[in-house]
């Protein structure tokens, strides 16, 4: 056994599933997972205890008016039956009528441990994020590149911290995390989460709440197969950040070599291959001629030291 695949089994995981349905759905769903209903929306059924909060952000209409967002307890990866719960219970969804339109996302949360609190970690993630975070969409075939909730890393988010990597100061957890949360403390709360910049295809702000990586990019599917391919996806990605020592390379762009490139570096299994790398997806690739358009949002660039903010100019000339 690989030390990437070792690291992988070892990790904990959470999902996040956004659907929609017809008036009823809620019964429905009590029904098809033959689930006790108690309170704070919890779901207690032979999968685990899921909970079922509102979510704003989907579109909703005569035909499905009802929705809602699904949220698995805590999972571990190596446990085979834990990963059947996943695909248990998306089936169930399907059991009961549940859609899904594209306003519905799902997120994988990926539990990091102890490395959560090492600043060579963050580097790390910063770093491959930025690298991989257009191959990434264009595995899924860029649906959602552009979304307001899953924005790709571009070089805005990992410059702040690029002198880091190329100074001789050395970075503390502390200061990195000031950085990302723009807070002036790395002490946050639930309650504080949605003032947080986190929309990103990886969120790295769940580090502070919840200890995890929350990847973001996925467009919610009823598919239990192609659900559990995301999280191996996602399990594997956290794996390479915390093997991987911190090292800032150019962004990748999204070809077919890189796409490849990446899954056998992660080394996910043949069934995952499949269901990622699909025609549908090299055709998408071989007709992406430009790079994917990116929003650079405006950046207060007082708040950077002078080589930063020279770093800062740097890459974002480069994208515009």
């Amino acid at each position: 056994m690989s030390p990437l695949t070792q690291v992988a089994l070892e990790r904990t995981f959470g999902v996040e599933l956004e659907l929609i349905g017809a008036f009823g759905l809620g019964d429905r769903l009590v029904r098809a997972l033959r689930a006790e209903r108690r309170d704070d929306g919890l779901l207690a059924c032979a999968f685990g205890c899921w909970r079922s909060v509102h979510e704003p952000s989907l579109h909703l209409s005569e035909t499905y008016p009802c929705g809602c967002e699904l949220v698995s307890p805590t999972l571990h990866y190596g446990r085979s039956l834990d990963r059947a719960k996943v695909t248990g219970f998306v089936r169930a969804l399907g059991r009961a009528g549940a859609a899904v339109n594209d306003s519905c996302g799902l997120h994988v949360h990926v539990g990091v441990g102890e490395a959560a609190k090492e600043a060579d970690f963050l580097l790390s993630a910063l770093a491959l994020a930025y690298e991989w975070s257009r191959v990434l969409h264009a595995l899924l075939r860029d649906r959602r590149v552009n979304s307001q909730f899953c924005e790709v890393h571009t070089a805005w988010l990992t410059a702040p911290v690029a002198h880091f990597f190329t100074g001789t100061e050395r970075a503390t957890y502390a200061k990195l995390m000031r950085l990302i949360l723009e807070r002036t403390s790395v002490k946050v709360t639930r309650d504080d989460k949605l003032d947080l910049p986190r929309d990103r295809a990886l969120n790295l702000t769940a580090l502070a709440l919840y200890g995890t990586i929350e990847y973001r990019l996925f467009e919610s599917t009823l598919d239990p197969d192609l659900v559990l391919a995301y999280v191996e996806l996602c399990v594997r990605f956290t794996a390479l950040i915390i093997t991987t020592a911190p090292k800032l390379n150019e962004q990748r762009a999204p070809t077919e070599a890189n796409v490849r490139s990446l899954l056998d570096m992660l080394e996910v299994s043949s069934t995952t291959r499949d269901l990622l790398w699909t025609a549908e997806v090299r055709e998408h690739l071989r007709r992406l001629h430009a790079r994917p358009q990116v929003r650079l949002p405006d950046m207060d660039l007082g708040m950077l030291d002078a080589r930063s903010r020279h770093l800062v100019e740097e890459v974002v000339a480069h994208y515009r």
